[in-house]
């Protein structure tokens, strides 16, 4: 680790000597229209050098498939300047993505992907000097087991990606797009993670959450990190995490549904999603890159934030029965969109922010119900 890499945590970390170690910039893409193209492109680097290799992961819901396609080492190169990675051809950096994929993934399937998307206005995660990105004050701890920086919270996309093999055309223009940065040594044993935007009414805003057991000094923790922008017009920017003294007060999961009810002082977030489909990503788990993991697209997802009348403590909500059973209340997508504006405005509080998007990314891993009992 380096203050460097810290402060610009977009900059390849290759040069590392560390073993195990991975990283990836997940480049999310999503069409006017909902469809969503996701990319990859990353490196892992083996307990031994054997294994080394570079890759490209791609997630494409117009054929609701995914890909691992693995490259050598050698054919990795990043910049030590700026956001530059080249892969086999492939480019991406933070002005854009080309892609010159021909090749076969990990199953045996052929992929013939080829196109340029342009980036504009991105939106990164604020940055202060004790609290350069997502992490918080966390970023500075040299051993932790996965390390996320959200390098653009939204953008707007200009382009075109061609399947060569299907002619399906991902026509990017006017489309919005995320960018996340993971690395470390593993992805943790237990995680929910969600990233949504494309808003239906909200032009612009973005929601990112990621709820993780932490290793920590021979024992483990639940640590969580959430954040919303409101959008191009509202410019306003909400952080729900450990670090600056965030509750989690409900987390429900099981197949179909998610719910995730956060406070911080004056405001409550409210995260509802709903699944109907995954495909399965490789990721990286104690010096292998061989575990799977099952990730969703196209999820529904409602997100409300409310603004309580003072400073109250989480004890006062949970204390609440009427208030508590309605924030935790799953409703479908359908009854969600046919919600009013003051449907949960309840007791004083004010309805700050309340839209949906369908074209979300949900993955959850191991069981959920022991990061909400150890908060």
């Amino acid at each position: 680790m380096s203050l460097r890499t810290v402060f610009q945590p977009e900059l390849s970390h290759y040069a590392t000597s560390k073993r195990p170690l991975f990283e990836g910039w997940y480049c999310k893409m999503v069409t006017p229209r909902g469809e969503m193209l996701a990319v990859i492109p990353g490196y892992f680097k083996g307990k031994d050098s054997s294994e080394d290799h570079a890759f490209i992961q791609i997630y494409d819901t117009i054929r609701n498939k995914s890909a691992f396609i693995r490259y050598p080492a050698a054919a990795y190169r990043a910049s030590s300047q700026d956001l530059e990675v080249e892969i086999a051809g492939t480019r991406f950096s933070s002005r854009g993505i080309s892609l010159d994929i021909d090749a076969f993934d990990d199953q045996g399937v052929r992929w013939n992907l080829t196109g340029t998307v342009t980036f504009s206005q991105l939106r990164p995660w604020p940055r202060s000097l004790l609290s350069p990105n997502a992490m918080g004050w966390y970023s500075f701890v040299p051993f932790m087991e996965c390390n996320h920086a959200v390098l653009s919270f939204d953008h707007t996309l200009q382009g075109i990606i061609t399947d060569k093999l299907t002619d399906n055309i991902y026509d990017f223009s006017g489309g919005r797009g995320y960018i996340e940065k993971d690395w470390g040594s593993s992805f943790p044993s237990e995680y929910l993670w969600l990233q949504g935007n494309q808003f239906a009414r909200t032009p612009g805003a973005s929601i990112f959450l990621s709820i993780a057991t932490i290793p920590w000094l021979g024992s483990t923790f639940p640590g969580y990190i959430g954040g919303l922008w409101l959008g191009d017009g509202r410019h306003e920017f909400h952080i729900f995490a450990k670090y600056n003294g965030s509750s989690i007060l409900a987390l429900r999961a099981d197949e179909k549904n998610v719910l995730v009810v956060l406070h911080r002082r004056n405001h409550i977030m409210r995260i509802s999603a709903h699944r109907d489909r995954a495909v399965p990503l490789s990721a990286p788990y104690h010096g292998s890159m061989q575990t799977k993991i099952l990730e969703s697209a196209g999820t529904a997802v409602e997100v409300e934030l409310f603004a309580l009348p003072a400073s109250v403590p989480s004890r006062a909500i949970l204390d609440d029965k009427r208030l508590f059973e309605r924030l935790c209340e799953i409703r479908t997508p359908h009854a969600a969109a046919q919600a009013s504006g003051t449907e949960l405005e309840l007791r004083g509080t004010e309805l700050v922010f309340r839209d949906t998007t369908t074209a979300a990314c949900l993955e959850t891993v191991g069981d959920l119900c022991r990061l909400s009992t150890r908060r």
